[in-house]
């Protein structure tokens, strides 16, 4: 059997019987390391993880949640309702 094409050609190769198996690349390719970072490479790639952690922390604390910013909001309006009402209080008294 020809597979380049695709017909069958018993002439050529007779009675040979063959199987479809699983290509494991690895086997016979020669495998390329990856080169590990040293030195000053290696204290910037560790520095910027570090960076990127804490800036993900912080954002995460920073980030309020509806519940939150609806009590800062409300807690905001009862001040100035009761400077509002303290400001009147002052301006009846004169």
């Amino acid at each position: 059997m020809s597979v380049v094409a695709r017909k069958f050609v018993f002439k050529r190769e007779g009675n040979l019987m063959t199987a479809a198996v699983a290509y494991d690349g690895g086997i016979h390719a020669p495998r390329s390391r990856r080169a590990r970072p040293h030195g000053l490479n290696r204290v910037v790639m560790r520095l910027s993880i570090v960076m990127l952690k804490w800036a993900r922390r912080r954002a995460e604390r920073s980030a309020l949640t509806y519940e939150e910013s609806a009590r800062l909001l409300r807690m905001q309006q009862q001040r100035q309702a009761h400077e509002n009402e303290t400001a009147l209080m002052a301006m009846r008294l004169l």
